[in-house]
C-alpha cells in the first residue's frame, strides 16, 4: 500500500521572525501534529540562537523596514514558494496577496489569509503617514483585500471584530485569536515586579504605563519596574529613555527588532504584577491584546484603564484589577493578594481550545 504524499505547507510573514509566536509557536506546531503535514514558515531572522529540527524555516535576507529591500522580499517569496511547491499557502499580510495568487493561477496552491491587522483603520487613524496620503493607502488595501478574495479559499480572523470590519469574507473564514501557550509558573522575584510588555508605542501607552507605576511606587516601595518589547519608533523609544532610563528602579530591555517570545514569557513569569495601558480608540476597538490572555494563562493580575473592554474581559478571568490612571486605587497591594489567592477562569484564554477548529478548518481547504 502505497503511504499518502505529504500535504505541503508555507506559512508566509513579511517582518514577523520565522518562530514568531502565532505563526509558529501556534498555528506551524498546531498544523504540525498531522504527521502528514509538512510545514515551511517564511520570515525574517529570528532574534534567538533558533534551531529547529522539526518545522522547516527560511529567513528572507536582512532589510531595512523601510528600504527597496522590503519590496525586493517579492522576488524572493516567489522563488522560494516555486522551491517547496506547496498545497497550501498561509500569509499574513497583504503585502504577500499579489504573488500569493499570481502562484495560485499558476500552480493551484490554495490560499488562506491570516488576518492579523485591519490595515485600513491602522492607516486611518494612526498618523505614520500624511493626510490623504494614509486614506488613499488604506483604501487601497481594503479594496484589493477584496478584489482578490474570491480567489482565497479561507480567512483566519485573528480578531473577534475582523468579522463585522470584513463582512465580504465572513462566509469563508474562522476567528482563530492570539489566545496563550501554557505557561510554566516560576519562583517570583524576591522584590515586587511590575512589567509592561509588548509594542512600545503611543499606541499601547507605554509612556502612560510607566507614570502609572511610579504613581503606585509608594504602595509598592520594594518594587522595580521591567519594560520589555519592540520599539519600532525611534524617537518615542528616545523619549521613554531620556526620561526614565537614569532612575534605578526601572529597567528597559527593548529593540527595534521582535524581542523573542521566550523572553517576555520569563519577565511575565517572574512578575506580581501587570500594567495593560490601552485607552480606547478606533484602532483597538474590539481587539483583545495576546499580553491579556498570558496574563491570565500566568496568573498575573494586570492594571487596566476602567469600563473598558479589557477590563470587563479580565475582570471575567478575574485577573484584572481596573484603575482610573489619573487617580489609581489606594489599597492595591490588599487587591493583587487576593486575585493571587483566587481561583482563575480555566477556560476561555487558551490558545489549545482552539486547535481543533484550526486542523479542521485547514483539512477541509486542503481536502
Amino acid at each position: 500500500m502505497m503511504n499518502k504524499s505529504k500535504t505541503k505547507i508555507v506559512i508566509a510573514s513579511v517582518l514577523k521572525p520565522v518562530d514568531d509566536v502565532r505563526n509558529y509557536e501556534k498555528i506551524a506546531t498546531s498544523l504540525f501534529a498531522d504527521e502528514n503535514n509538512e510545514i515551511t514558515v517564511l520570515g525574517t531572522q529570528s532574534q534567538q540562537d533558533f534551531i529547529n529540527r522539526r518545522i522547516n524555516t527560511r529567513a528572507w535576507e536582512k532589510f531595512q523596514r523601510l528600504s527597496f529591500g522590503r519590496i525586493q522580499i517579492q522576488g524572493e517569496y516567489w522563488r522560494t514558494l516555486k522551491e517547496v511547491k506547496p498545497d497550501l499557502i498561509i500569509f499574513t499580510t497583504f503585502e504577500l496577496l499579489f504573488v500569493s495568487v499570481i502562484f495560485r493561477a499558476r500552480y493551484g496552491s490554495k490560499l488562506v489569509y491570516d488576518v492579523q491587522e485591519d490595515y485600513l483603520k491602522n492607516l486611518w487613524h494612526q498618523h505614520f503617514y500624511p493626510f490623504g496620503i494614509r486614506h488613499i493607502l488604506g483604501v487601497g488595501i481594503r479594496t484589493m483585500e477584496l478584489l482578490f478574495s474570491p480567489f482565497i479559499s479561507g480567512y483566519l480572523l485573528a480578531e473577534k471584530i475582523y468579522e463585522k470590519d470584513m463582512p465580504a469574507v465572513s462566509n469563508k473564514s474562522i476567528i482563530l485569536e492570539n489566545k496563550s501557550l501554557p505557561f510554566l509558573l516560576a519562583k517570583k522575584d524576591t522584590k515586587f515586579k511590575v512589567v509592561f510588555t509588548g509594542t512600545i508605542s503611543a499606541y499601547s501607552r507605554a509612556l502612560e504605563s510607566i507614570e502609572l507605576y511610579f504613581k503606585i511606587k509608594n504602595q509598592l516601595p520594594d518594587s522595580s519596574m521591567t519594560v520589555i518589547g519592540y520599539a519600532p519608533n525611534l524617537h518615542y523609544l528616545k523619549l521613554i529613555k531620556n526620561r526614565y532610563s537614569d532612575l534605578p528602579e526601572i529597567e528597559f530591555k527593548l529593540s527595534s527588532d521582535p524581542v523573542p517570545h521566550s523572553d517576555i514569557v520569563k519577565e511575565i513569569s517572574t512578575a506580581r504584577l501587570a500594567i495593560i495601558g490601552y485607552f480606547p480608540n478606533p484602532v483597538n476597538e474590539g481587539k483583545i491584546p495576546t499580553k491579556l490572555y498570558e496574563y491570565t494563562a500566568a496568573k498575573l493580575p494586570y492594571l487596566v484603564q476602567e469600563n473598558t473592554l479589557w477590563s470587563r474581559v479580565g475582570c471575567e478571568f478575574g485577573i484584572a484589577i481596573p484603575v482610573d490612571f489619573k487617580d489609581p486605587l489606594s489599597d492595591l497591594i490588599i487587591r493583587v493578594k487576593e486575585i493571587e489567592k483566587a481561583e482563575h477562569a480555566s477556560t476561555g484564554y487558551r490558545w489549545a481550545e482552539q486547535e481543533d477548529l484550526l486542523i479542521e478548518f485547514i483539512n477541509n481547504i486542503v481536502s
